[in-house]
């Protein structure tokens, strides 16, 4: 026996999965049967929401303009998501997307309604999400939204940004409900029994929950952003942060997750690429961004500039 061996059944006598298994969570009310997931979707785009405004409310903004806005995020996140977990995740469908595209106005023309076999893979939003996807749908109407109202979109972003982290550890949390993302095979404490693709219901065998990691991340992330958000910061300073902070924790998580249950494209997964435009773009935010700032009575920030030094005597 070698010694890698050695340390790998040292490991493994040291290491169990604390989570057992539980079967994919719903609630049912009647002939209404909810996923936990939806559940906690909805139930994480409303508290974001409120929070969001919140914010708005102390920085002297208006939270008005969150409330329709929360609408069009809500059909952003979808579209986009399930149309980028199409395209980067399952483009093998598109090989037949024509063929059900034909079939599915065929029958519409004809006054009957398309079969669930023709309806186009990428009109099925409700069968695959990308979260990169729905980030940049999401991204797109955000930046569209707020010069379209009049105001500008940093201090705005900054508000929708803060209360999404707290909306995408309970996105999250209903991922880990329905066991959506397992990853590898795995001995570690959080590792979860019985959710590998290949051996689901089997308690003898744990893999990581990719769910509930990025949960934990994204509830670490919500209470750096409340913390450091108790100080005057300069418009996209927030939006920076959690780039910066997102981007490498979830570069770093995708290599657990399961080869069959994620393309990848050059060793790394769609997500990956994503995480690493992300981490571009919040150190381009964070360093633009002035060192200290005032608050002027709009509530917006202000460069403070330190003041002049006398001249000295000659």
């Amino acid at each position: 026996m070698s010694i890698d061996d050695v340390d790998d059944a040292r490991y493994a006598s040291t290491m169990h999965p604390l989570i057992p298994f539980f079967d994919r969570v719903t609630i049912e009310i009647g002939p209404l049967t909810l996923g936990g997931f939806g559940i906690m979707v909805v139930a994480g785009f409303l508290v974001g929401a409120d929070i969001a405004r919140r914010k708005l409310s102390r920085d002297g903004l208006d939270p008005g303009l969150i409330t329709p806005l929360l609408g069009l995020l809500a059909i952003a996140v979808y579209v986009g998501g399930h149309v980028g977990d199409v395209l980067l995740y399952h483009p093998e469908v598109l090989d037949t997307e024509g063929r059900r595209f034909a079939n599915m106005f065929g029958a519409l023309a004809g006054g009957n309604l398309p079969t669930a076999e023709d309806v186009p893979k990428l009109l099925r939003v409700w069968e695959g999400l990308s979260s990169y996807g729905g980030f940049l749908a999401a991204t797109l109407v955000v930046v569209w939204y707020f010069p379209h109202k009049g105001v500008p979109i940093l201090p705005y972003g900054d508000a929708v940004i803060y209360g999404f982290a707290t909306s995408w550890t309970l996105a999250r949390i209903g991922c880990f409900l329905a066991h959506d993302h397992p990853g590898i095979q795995t001995n570690f404490w959080f590792g979860v029994r019985g959710i590998c693709p290949d051996a689901y219901g089997n308690s003898n065998i744990a893999c990581h929950d990719m769910g509930l990691y990025e949960a934990i991340l994204s509830a670490g992330m919500a209470l750096v952003l409340f913390v450091r958000a108790r100080s005057a910061l300069p418009p996209g300073y927030i939006i920076g942060l959690a780039c910066v902070m997102y981007g490498p924790a979830r570069f770093a998580l995708d290599f657990l997750r399961h080869p069959e249950a994620d393309a990848r494209y050059a060793g790394l997964t769609p997500a990956q690429y994503g995480s690493l435009l992300l981490i571009l773009v919040g150190v381009r935010l964070l360093r633009s961004r002035p060192r200290s700032i005032g608050v002027d009575e709009c509530g917006q920030g202000r460069s403070v500039s330190p003041p002049p030094q006398p001249a000295p005597d000659r």
